[in-house]
C-alpha cells in the first residue's frame, strides 16, 4: 500500500468541487411546468463552474483516451451540421456535454484521490437517501416521502402500489433513472479505484439499492453489475460471495412481487416503455438504405411519440448518426477491448446499450473514457508495502574501485 498524502483544506475544497459538479450530472432534475431544456443547461454550467478552480489549481493535459472521445465528438457534431442539420444551439450543447466529460476525466488524473472521494460520497449520499425513503415508508406506514421534491422542488415519479409494487427513487426523479444513474456512477467509481473494503461495500450496497427501487430497469442493471463485479474482482473475492449476493437478490425479488410486476407490465406486450422501444426499432428498420447510412438525425426521435431515453444510447447513436456514429462506437469498442478483452468490453457496452440517458450526456462518455485502461489489473494486482525510506548516499568517485583493488593487492594475505 502506498503512503497517501494527508487531507488538507485544498484537497477538501477540490473534492467538494468535484462533488458539486458530479451531483447534477448523476442526479438530474426536470421542470414539469415548462418542459424545457434549461435544467440540463444549468447542470452543464454548474459543472463547468465547479471544475474551473480545480483546473486552475492544476492545469490539465489532454491524453490519448480524451483524443479518441474528442474525435468521436467531432464526427457527431459534423453530422448535425453537414448531414442532418439541427437547430443552431444543439451542436454546441452536444459538444459542451462531451467536452465536459473530457474535462472531468483529465481533472481526475490531476486530483485522483479527491475525485474518488467525490464519487464515493455521491454514491453514499444517493444510497442513503433511497434507504431513508424506504425506511420511512415501511416504518411510519406511509405516505411515501418525496426526497427528490424536497431537494429540487419538483415531484418525482415514485408510486405506491404501481402494478402491484412500490417504487422508490431517493434523490432521483424516477426509479428507473435511479438504477441507470447509479449503475453509471458505480461504473465510474470502480474504473478509477482499486479493490478495497470501502469499494467492496459501496458496490454491494449500490447493487442492493437498485433492487429495492422496484424498477424493471433496475433488474437489467443489477444483472450487468453482477457480471461486471466478478470480472473485476476475480482474484480478490470468493465464489460464495457472488453466490450469496445472487441468492439475496433473488430473495428480495421474490418477496417484493417485482417478478409479478414485470410479468404484468411486459408479459402482455402493452407496457409504455416497451411499446416505445419496439415502435422505435420497427420505424428504424422500415427506413431505406440511404437513411440507415446517413442516419435519421438527432433532433427528433425516430418515430412519433418516441422518447430518446427509452431507446438506449447505442440505438440512439446508430439510428441518428448512421455510419458516422457506427464508426465512433467501433473506435471506442476497439480501444476499450485493447485493454480489457472482448468479454469485459461487451459487459461495459451493455450499460449504454439499455441506458435511460441521452446519448450526449457526460456520464455516458465518462464511462467510455475511464474504460480505456486495464481494469482487471487495477483491481487484482496486489501492491507490496513500501520499504522504509533510506536517505540516499552521495555517489562514489570513479577511481574508488581501482584504488581499493590496488590496496587489497598490496595487503598481506591472511594466514
Amino acid at each position: 500500500m502506498t503512503n497517501a498524502k494527508p487531507w488538507d483544506a485544498r484537497s477538501i475544497a477540490v473534492a467538494a468541487a468535484f462533488f458539486g459538479g458530479l451531483f447534477l450530472l448523476y442526479s438530474p432534475f426536470e421542470d414539469p411546468e415548462t418542459h424545457t431544456m434549461w435544467p440540463r443547461y444549468c447542470a452543464v454550467l454548474v459543472s463547468l463552474a465547479c471544475l474551473l478552480p480545480v483546473m486552475l489549481a492544476r492545469p490539465i493535459r489532454i491524453t490519448l483516451p480524451s483524443v479518441y472521445i474528442l474525435i468521436g465528438m467531432s464526427l457527431i457534431v459534423l453530422h448535425t451540421v453537414v448531414f442532418r442539420q439541427v437547430s443552431f444551439i444543439y451542436p454546441f450543447f452536444i459538444a459542451a456535454n462531451i467536452f465536459l466529460a473530457v474535462l472531468f476525466y483529465e481533472a481526475s488524473k490531476r486530483w485522483p484521490k479527491e475525485f474518488r472521494a467525490a464519487l464515493a460520497a455521491l454514491l453514499v449520499v444517493s444510497i442513503g437517501a433511497l434507504f431513508l425513503q424506504v425506511a420511512m415508508f415501511y416504518l411510519l406506514g406511509g405516505p411515501m416521502v418525496d426526497i427528490h421534491e424536497l431537494v429540487f422542488g419538483s415531484a418525482s415519479r415514485t408510486a405506491v402500489d404501481f402494478v402491484g409494487i412500490n417504487r422508490f427513487s431517493g434523490l432521483q426523479v424516477e426509479p428507473g433513472i435511479y438504477a441507470n444513474n447509479m449503475a453509471f456512477l458505480l461504473g465510474a467509481y470502480l474504473f478509477v479505484s482499486g479493490f478495497s473494503k470501502p469499494v467492496y461495500w459501496i458496490s454491494i450496497l449500490t447493487v442492493i439499492s437498485l433492487v429495492v427501487t422496484g424498477s424493471a430497469t433496475a433488474v437489467y442493471f443489477t444483472g450487468v453489475l453482477l457480471v461486471l463485479l466478478p470480472f473485476l474482482w476475480s482474484k480478490r473475492i470468493k465464489v460464495w460471495h457472488v453466490l450469496a449476493l445472487f441468492v439475496f437478490i433473488l430473495v428480495v425479488l421474490a418477496s417484493s412481487n417485482i417478478l409479478e410486476h414485470m410479468n404484468e407490465r411486459f408479459g402482455h406486450n402493452d407496457d409504455g416503455s416497451l411499446s416505445i422501444w419496439k415502435n422505435g426499432l420497427y420505424s428504424y428498420l422500415a427506413t431505406g438504405l440511404e437513411e440507415k447510412i446517413i442516419g435519421l438525425g438527432y433532433e427528433h426521435p425516430p418515430c412519433v411519440n418516441c422518447h430518446y431515453q427509452d431507446l438506449g444510447v447505442i440505438f440512439n447513436l446508430v439510428s441518428g448518426g448512421g455510419l458516422l456514429a457506427l464508426i465512433v462506437l467501433a473506435m471506442l469498442f476497439s480501444r476499450v477491448a485493447r485493454f480489457n478483452g472482448i468479454l469485459l468490453t461487451l459487459v461495459i457496452f451493455a450499460m449504454p446499450g439499455n441506458s435511460r440517458m441521452y446519448y450526449y450526456e457526460a456520464p455516458v462518455w465518462m464511462l467510455f473514457l475511464f474504460g480505456q485502461t486495464n481494469l482487471r489489473k487495477k483491481h487484482n494486482v496486489l501492491q507490496a508495502p513500501m520499504a522504509p525510506s533510506v536517505p540516499s548516499l552521495p555517489p562514489l568517485p570513479s577511481s574508488f574501485g581501482v584504488r581499493t583493488a590496488e590496496r587489497d593487492s598490496k595487503s598481506p594475505m591472511p594466514p
